[in-house]
């Protein structure tokens, strides 16, 4: 009991301060003075100083939970670590394809059971670039749908991840995969729930076009249509207002032709022509 009381403040403590590294002895007295403290007892560590939560060491449970909290600066020499940046993604300009990737999870009710939904999606031109579909609210799903987009967008560096504050999001294995590809992670301000609007669009047009439209036999025929909505419906053929009256990839093809300059451009021709004009 005393593990899970601690668990549950570390998370609580991880998801609301982003100045400073899960396991700094100063970010966790400064977030909960009433629940950590810190130790110097010789026979957990001579000269080391370390954080009790409810009698648990702090180090354990993060191991444990594989849990690290957001903050602006590098710690070397620490494993499970990564650089993220508050709402990185809203201060922005994009102006190609593979410059800034906005995800989120959500749930679908199957029958009598709910399953949740993980997208990635190309901010340019909102094009659903990876997903997953699970029954485990799980890093899995999230991982999964993040491998998903690298494998078909193969992105080069400098690429932008934004995403909330969930858990699933800030495990060491999905952290570990950003750092791996180079990828600069990005997160929503603490309380602001609303930084993946273009997820959040997504998800309502799926769950109004599709899900209330459809009928399912299981999880296999569910992720069947949903695969079929996203590759043959919402990426190449539903259009978008916000890009012109296209689609996700018409607008990416009009937006290669032109380079970054014309980014505008391509969206004022759309809307007046329905095609891009050369």
């Amino acid at each position: 009991m005393r593990r899970m009381a601690a668990s549950k403040n570390l998370e609580l403590a991880c998801l609301q301060f982003e100045d400073h590294s899960t396991c700094d002895t100063q970010f966790l007295a400064r977030c909960r003075p009433g629940l950590f403290r810190e130790t110097t007892d010789h026979r957990l560590g001579l000269g080391q100083r370390h954080i009790l939560l409810e009698g648990v060491l702090g180090r354990d449970v993060m191991r444990d939970d594989n849990l690290i909290a957001a903050t602006h600066e590098w710690l070397t020499g620490k494993r499970g670590r990564i650089e993220m940046h508050v709402n990185l993604a809203g201060r922005m300009k994009v102006t190609g394809t593979n410059q800034l990737w906005v995800a989120d999870i959500s749930y679908v009710r199957l029958n009598r059971e709910f399953v949740y939904l993980a997208v990635v999606l190309d901010k340019l031109s909102r094009r659903v670039v990876g997903w997953a579909l699970d029954r485990n609210l799980t890093s899995r799903l999230s991982l999964t749908a993040l491998n998903s987009a690298l494998e078909s967008r193969k992105p080069g560096q400098g690429l932008v991840h934004h995403s909330d504050r969930g858990t699933q999001y800030l495990h060491t294995s999905y952290v570990g995969t950003l750092r791996k590809y180079s990828i600069v992670a990005s997160v929503n301000r603490p309380g602001n729930p609303g930084g993946n609007a273009n997820c959040e669009s997504f998800f309502r047009t799926l769950k109004r076009e599709e899900i209330e439209a459809g009928e399912y036999k299981d999880l296999e025929d569910l992720r069947s249509k949903i695969s079929r909505f996203i590759d043959g419906y919402y990426n190449r053929e539903r259009l978008h207002s916000a890009l012109g009256y296209s689609s996700p990839v018409e607008f990416e093809k009009a937006a290669i032709s032109v380079g970054t300059a014309g980014i505008s451009s391509v969206r004022r021709c759309l809307l007046h022509f329905g095609a891009w004009c050369h």
